[in-house]
Formats: structure tokens, sequence, C-alpha cells
């Protein structure tokens, strides 16, 4: 059975995300290992202010992020400078995100923002195969 678990970003300030680039990472830790199959990723702001100003392109975005598990093992992915949701697959035949208890998410690169210099994700979700058949998941 899959889950899928989602992190509102912005509302939660222990997620060092509107933050300098250099110092943008998070990390989502599990209650139990996990197989995460794949996460779908919001890049900047996702609005537009009153006065028409588009926050996705004002604020830097992910370009290149660096993911790593609790076993020390890291992929590198290149995000796409689009606004809306993206979705990325791990793939099934790598045990990168098979059996984990923890991912941490850390910017390598960045778009640059028109205005702002801070790097930030609106939204982040994992979608994952619980590792045992009795499990419940708090909150779905």
């Amino acid at each position: 059975m899959n889950k899928l678990f989602a992190i509102a970003i912005l509302a939660a300030a222990s997620f060092h995300l509107a933050v300098p680039m250099a110092s943008a990472w998070f990390e989502v830790a599990f209650d139990q290992p996990r197989d995460v199959n794949m996460f779908f990723v919001s890049n900047s702001y996702q609005r537009t202010t009153a006065k028409g100003t588009d926050l996705f392109k004002a604020n830097a975005r992910f370009k290149t992020l660096v993911v790593t598990n609790d076993r020390g093992e890291s992929v590198t992915l290149s995000l796409a400078d689009e606004k809306g949701e993206v979705q990325y697959f791990f793939s099934s035949s790598l045990p990168f995100t098979k059996n984990v208890s923890s991912l941490s998410f850390r910017a390598a690169d960045a778009y640059p923002g028109t205005k702002y210099k801070d790097v930030l994700i609106s939204e982040i979700r994992l979608d994952y195969a619980d590792t045992s058949e009795d499990e419940m998941v708090k909150g779905s």
C-alpha cells in the first residue's frame, strides 16, 4: 500500500528553505523504514502578488538537488525551472530509496531570482510504500 507524505514547507520554520542557497537543506525522517518511490516538488513560490509580481521568478529556485539517504548514499537531481508541481521517480532497480529511515535534500545549485537571493521550495510530497502490512500512518 502506498502512502503520500506531504510537507507544507513554508509553514514549517524548521525546514531551512527560504534561506541563502549555501544553507538550503531539509530532512524528512520517517517513523520507521520506508520504500520511497517518487517525490513531487513545487519549486519556489507558486503565486503572484496582488500587484502582479510573479513570486516564482522573483525568488531563487532549486536547480540541482542532492538527495541523501540515512546510509549516506546520494543522488543528484536536476530540477526543471517550471512553475507548478513536478514529479521525480526513483529507479526501482537501485536500492537508494529502499528501506530508508530518512532522506535529506540539499541545494547544490539554484536558478537566480529576479528580486530575491533566497532559495525555496513551496511543497514536497513523497510517495512511499509501507514496509509492514499492519502499519498505520498518522494523519492519513
